[in-house]
């Protein structure tokens, strides 16, 4: 891999490929800027197709200040229904650079390398071996399986805690048990093999769910296909947690949110002392041990607000000590008004700060922190980097509602009403797939947190974008 140089005035690099597929709708190009993030010039980026008759199909212009160095930048236009095997160039050029205030571009042979690579020609040098780094983007508003491949699936719509920043605040209000008549469906899904994997839980504990109903447990497990569990940690026994690690599980997810009992209790309301928690993890660590299941990876969430940030290094020598793997952070998402003002998008240098000391704290111990990059002074964008999910996986609740993500407003139908064969491929679905990646995706994708431009406000704040009344899922 190599940089191809700065580009200059009267200097670009242009990239000839063929579409793989049909429905191309964006290309993402990676740009470095020699690892100075705030320069003053711009970058321009053109798609053209080239047959059957050359013609623009999208441009962008950017600041170099608004694009982090090594960072994917997104072009996106309206869907080529027959795209593939077509040609397309992509150029990127710079009308205003100059020496140490340009962008450049990584050439590559290797499996980065864009896809249906033709030739590059980078400076006026003709490279038929080495291309750009970029990606390509596809909206087919249909797939080829008839049933989401990975399903997240909330057996029960109810938790035994009641957590100050839940995603699922409205779904929670009622308990609803997924019906056997649907359970029997994810069954024969598991056996016929279209279901690849499996994940729970973001609406209910499944521990919890397991000791209260019965059965929820064993039927993850009895669908003998790989899973992740998030889990609060409150209900675990030993006899369930070895159940689940002589199964298919991969891994284990225990959301805490805090280091101390006092911050804990307030924001993860109705739990037992967070001193249970830790011995709770600490028995897991040890049960995996014994079972030589290494392989089932083992970490702990917190999500990051201004009332529990101070925490995180605490945190991570806890999660340590319990032996555990990793510690996994995430900006908490105000999904409605009451919770805008615990957003560290209010509070980015404390942030900032924190996170030198945690990931100072986490080399120490040997524990992998997942934590989001620093915030720094840009102007605000709005936007996302390419987003897969409706074509691979779908959420599925406990009233049998089927949702394209867990972020609100993206219900696309309910199993108790129509199949699932009609919901993935149905009109809704259909229309989130030509619009997710796109200049005008969605109010829930605007603000998705979780292919975010650091940027993004409302990513940081979804309620703005998303209406707390009428972006919600049905609470039936």
């Amino acid at each position: 891999m190599r940089i191809c140089g700065e580009i200059l005035p009267g200097h670009s690099v242009s990239q000839r490929f063929f579409a793989q597929e049909n429905f191309l709708c964006g290309v993402a190009v990676l740009v470095a800027t020699y690892g100075h993030d705030k320069k003053t010039s711009t970058i321009a980026i053109c798609v053209e197709q080239i047959a059957p008759e050359r013609r623009i199909i999208a441009e962008r212009t950017m600041g170099l200040a608004h694009i982090y160095d090594n960072s994917f930048v997104e072009v996106f236009f309206e869907s080529e229904a027959q795209s593939k095997f077509r040609e397309y160039i992509i150029t990127v050029r710079s009308e205003d650079s100059s020496h140490n205030n340009a962008a450049t571009l990584y050439i590559t042979g290797g499996d980065q390398r864009i896809e249906g690579h033709i030739q590059c020609n980078a400076m006026a040098k003709r490279d038929d071996n080495d291309g750009i780094i970029a990606r390509l983007a596809y909206a087919p508003p249909t797939v080829d399986t008839l049933v989401p491949p990975n399903l997240e699936i909330s057996l029960v719509t109810q938790c035994n805690l009641n957590c100050t920043h839940c995603i699922s605040r409205e779904t929670r209000r009622t308990a609803r048990r997924l019906d056997q008549d649907i359970r029997n469906k994810i069954k024969i899904w598991s056996e016929s093999g279209q279901l690849k994997t499996a994940y729970t839980d973001f609406s209910g504990d499944i521990f919890w769910a397991d000791q209260r109903f019965g059965g929820e447990l064993q039927f993850l497990i009895d669908l003998s296909v790989p899973f992740h569990t998030d889990t609060n940690a409150t209900h675990l026994t030993v006899e369930a947690v070895d159940r689940v690690l002589v199964s298919k599980l991969t891994s284990i997810n225990v959301s805490i949110d805090a280091a101390v009992n006092e911050t804990y209790m307030r924001i993860r309301r109705g739990a037992p002392h967070i001193d249970t928690i830790f011995s709770n993890m600490k028995m897991l660590a040890e049960r995996r041990r014994a079972l030589g299941r290494h392989d089932v990876p083992l970490s702990a969430a917190f999500v990051l607000m201004r009332s529990n940030i101070d925490e995180v290094p605490e945190f991570i020598r806890c999660v340590h000590d319990v032996g555990f793997d990793a510690v996994r952070t995430i900006h908490m998402q105000a999904y409605t008004s009451d919770m805008d003002h615990e957003s560290l998008w209010h509070d980015k240098e404390r942030f900032n700060r924190v996170r030198e000391i945690a990931l100072a704290t986490g080399d120490e111990l040997g524990i992998k922190l997942y934590i989001d990059r620093a915030f720094d002074d840009r102007d605000d964008q709005v936007g996302s980097s390419f987003c897969t999910l409706p074509w691979r996986a779908a959420y599925l609740l406990g009233n049998g509602d089927v949702l394209a993500c867990c972020v609100p407003g993206l219900r696309m139908g309910n199993l108790n009403e129509h199949s699932m064969e009609e919901i993935w491929n149905g009109p809704n679905y259909q229309a989130l797939r030509q619009a997710v990646n796109s200049n005008e995706p969605p109010p829930s994708c605007r603000a998705c947190p979780f292919v975010r431009k650091t940027n993004n406000p409302l990513s940081y704040m979804p309620y703005r974008a998303i209406r707390e009344l009428d972006y919600i899922p049905n609470r039936s």
